[in-house]
């Protein structure tokens, strides 16, 4: 190393010094930055699924409160058609399966109660993101709260909604911000030791 050193001038010498702190910055902020671009698109696809069944039970309430099971169907079968989601399901206040759209993996064991995206399975490809359909959701007048009341009354459940995204937009996401990174990280490097010499 210092007979390659000693064929340099100074100048590159003085160079080659400078481009160490360049180099290490180029890789310490280029990890952070990808890091927090990898956190970033994971909330972006929790925030997604949460927003997607919350419209999903908003939309399905009143089809679930009178019974209309086709008109349920057609809710579900809307939801599906949207970029990303696999899979919806409408279960009633006992956990019975009432429609269900997409493509659904066999057998359908939805967890239970509110999960807010969780893995269908351990390695499975779709997040399952549910709501309880709250008959109050319905009203459209809200009773004000008495100061002596202690709170809202409890809500009635009349079903659940159960929205599964796939896990596949996200590696592919993500795969594609680690290679950008990786590649302005390497052309940064090229350049600083371009310049050291």
């Amino acid at each position: 190393m210092l007979r390659f050193l000693r064929r340099w001038g100074i100048r590159s010498r003085l160079l080659l010094v400078a481009a160490i702190p360049v180099t290490l910055v180029t890789l310490v902020l280029g990890g952070f930055s990808t890091w927090s671009r990898l956190q970033d698109n994971q909330r972006f696809l929790f925030e997604l699924g949460r927003t997607k069944v919350e419209h999903l039970a908003a939309t399905a309430g009143f089809p679930l409160y009178s019974g209309d099971l086709p008109a349920l169907e057609r809710e579900l079968e809307r939801a599906v058609g949207l970029s990303g989601v696999q899979m919806a399901a409408v279960l009633d206040a006992d956990l019975r399966l009432l429609a269900l759209a997409g493509e659904v993996p066999r057998p359908l064991q939805l967890p239970q109660g509110a999960v807010s995206g969780e893995p269908l399975r351990p390695g499975s490809r779709l997040l399952v993101f549910s709501l309880p359909v709250r008959e109050d959701a319905l009203e459209v007048e809200q009773e004000p709260l008495l100061p002596d009341a202690g709170g809202p009354a409890q809500e009635d459940v009349l079903g659940w909604v159960y929205l599964g995204l796939d896990r596949n937009s996200l590696a592919a996401r993500e795969r594609t911000i680690l290679f950008t990174s990786l590649g302005v990280a390497a052309l940064l490097l090229s350049l600083s030791i371009l310049l050291a010499q």
